[in-house]
């Protein structure tokens, strides 16, 4: 806004503001090259926590879908899987116990 307001000053033909200056480099002018650089930083690091947050997210979602997934498995898939086995092998059990019945 400083900066903003030097320019309205300078181009409406008012006389010049007086600004405090760190060293040669005006006051506004350091502030504002400060906040855009601290701006960058600090998205540089949120960014990377971010990713680290995402990471670590979705390692825990992963651990708890493929959960889920290997209890709708047995459910629906390998539990009548195995019950089919089981009666077939039983089946075959029966049979030859009766192939090898005297006729």
């Amino acid at each position: 806004m400083w900066l903003v307001a030097l320019a309205v000053v300078g181009a409406l033909g008012l006389p010049d503001l007086p600004t405090p200056e760190v060293g040669v480099v005006p006051l506004p002018t350091l502030l504002l090259v400060g906040g855009l650089l601290l701006g960058f930083l600090l998205g540089l690091l949120v960014g990377a926590l971010a990713r680290v947050s995402a990471r670590r997210r979705g390692a825990r979602v992963r651990r708890r879908l493929d959960d889920a997934v290997a209890g709708v498995a047995g459910a629906r898939v390998l539990e009548p899987v195995a019950g089919v086995l089981r009666d077939h092998r039983e089946t075959r059990q029966a049979l030859a116990v009766l192939a090898s019945a005297p006729r």
